[in-house]
């Protein structure tokens, strides 16, 4: 059960570490049965929090789902990095509920809120 301090805790992960972004799928160029596939632009809403410690993203998935991979940074002295995200209606419902509590996100929390309420019509 996720109670207010974690949502709390979150959002001040999301303001400081995280990103809030609209961005725009490649098209796809599938050949079926002689035609191009869907070639509309396609936007997604995604919700990431990139760190060097580990525990964070995973704590993040286990509250809110979506996804963490690993990533090896090979130049100098760099540490391994995880990133958390979540896209589409779950990175919304997870900005709704921490919208009270963004500071520096809040007016990306709403946009994207917005973005994604006015997909799904």
């Amino acid at each position: 059960m996720i109670v207010e301090t974690d949502l709390a805790y979150v959002a001040g992960i999301i303001d400081g570490e995280g990103s809030i972004v609209i961005y725009q799928r490649p098209m796809k160029k599938i050949i079926h049965h002689g035609k191009y596939g869907d070639r509309t632009p396609k936007h997604e809403l995604n919700v990431s929090v990139g760190m060097t410690d580990r525990k964070i993203p995973y704590y993040l998935k286990d509250l809110f789902g979506g996804s963490v991979c690993g990533v090896t940074q090979r130049s100098g002295n760099r540490k391994p990095f995880w990133k958390w995200s979540v896209t589409g209606q779950r990175a919304s419902d997870l900005l709704k509920r921490l919208l009270p509590f963004l500071k520096t996100k809040a007016l990306q929390a709403q946009t994207a809120i917005v973005f994604q309420d006015t997909k799904k019509k």
